[in-house]
């Protein structure tokens, strides 16, 4: 499958004092969206779009997709492992497959690039800007951690435009942005 975790990212902490508006989302969910594109009812391709899936949200920070009709199951759980630290888990089939952890303490920006556009979804080149090179590790289904790239591509149905707007959500509301 072409699903590569090899970013480095994370993110996410209330400031002392900061009220949540009752309809803001999770910073998992805001995490998970512009991580990997998944969002309720959001469709992403693996595998150099060999299989795609629309995606359901079956909790907070809980993504789930049937591939091709018939295909494995695919999903995301990403969980805030400690204050502002995410672990962002993609399984297929129900056996992890990896993924990586994000430290949001760390992240100043995301970038998109367009990549190619397919019918249906878009091939986003991802960049987890951050202070070093630690921003994001590779989290081995084991739970190891070893050094990751801060780029990869995620294929989703989501606008870059969408996904900007989550990571301004989240660092104004959860994490503010490294400098």
């Amino acid at each position: 499958m072409r699903l590569t975790f090899a970013l480095p990212f994370a993110l996410l902490t209330l400031l002392p004092g900061a009220a949540l508006a009752d309809d803001a989302k999770p910073a998992v969910d805001l995490v998970t969206a512009f991580v990997t594109g998944a969002t309720d009812g959001a469709t992403l391709a693996f595998g150099g779009g060999q299989a795609v899936a629309v995606m359901k949200q079956t909790g907070p920070g809980l993504f789930e997709g049937q591939t091709n009709n018939n295909g494995p199951l695919v999903d995301f759980a990403i969980t805030e492992k400690s204050d502002c630290v995410f672990d962002i888990v993609f399984s297929l089939g129900k056996q992890a497959q990896g993924g990586i952890e994000l430290d949001a303490h760390k992240l100043k920006a995301v970038t998109y690039a367009l990549a190619a556009e397919k019918d249906g979804y878009t091939d986003w080149s991802i960049t987890l800007e951050g202070t070093d090179a630690s921003v994001v590790q590779g989290l081995a289904p084991d739970g190891t951690l070893a050094p990751a790239q801060n780029t990869s591509i995620i294929s989703t149905s989501l606008k870059d435009t969408d996904m900007q707007a989550d990571v301004a959500e989240f660092q104004k509301t959860y994490c503010p942005a490294a400098v």
